[in-house]
């Protein structure tokens, strides 16, 4: 297994331990605290921090047990890969942001239970995940 393919399948593992806690942090809350624009930037915060020292934290550890691999660049084949990666999860993205849109303009009362802004920060991340998972699977795939 490669250190790109290694550390793409971490990162998808990440995301979805940061998915599965602000799901759970929006799923807590009422309708109208999802609405409230100070818990919502508080979350938001909160997912950055945690996505942030998470990756960091990986990044060092996975250079650490592979130094030999860890600073070289990628070559055409892993950059074509991650390019095509990078076209499915943008699909998802946008899947996601039309979502919110018609959950915006369709009226509250026949709409979802989760506030469009966090229906985006949602779509970016499962779009994340399956970008992350798509390219360890290319990279497997060869």
């Amino acid at each position: 297994m490669s250190y790109t393919q290694k550390s793409r399948l971490l990162e998808m593992c990440i995301t979805m331990v940061v998915l599965f806690n602000y799901l759970q942090s929006v799923l807590s809350m009422t309708p109208e605290a999802q609405m409230d624009p100070l818990l919502a930037s508080g979350l938001l915060i909160s997912l950055t921090i945690q996505t942030v020292v998470m990756l960091i934290v990986m990044h060092i550890i996975l250079a650490i047990f592979n130094t030999k691999y860890a600073n070289q660049a990628k070559d055409e084949r892993e950059q074509a890969i991650a390019l095509k990666a990078k076209s499915v999860a943008l699909f998802i993205l946008q899947l996601g942001v039309v979502n919110a849109v018609f959950a915006m303009l369709i009226d509250p009362h026949f709409g979802f239970a989760i506030s469009p802004v966090h229906q985006l920060v949602i779509a970016a991340l499962v779009s994340e995940i399956i970008g992350a998972g798509a390219e360890a699977w290319l990279l497997y795939r060869g």
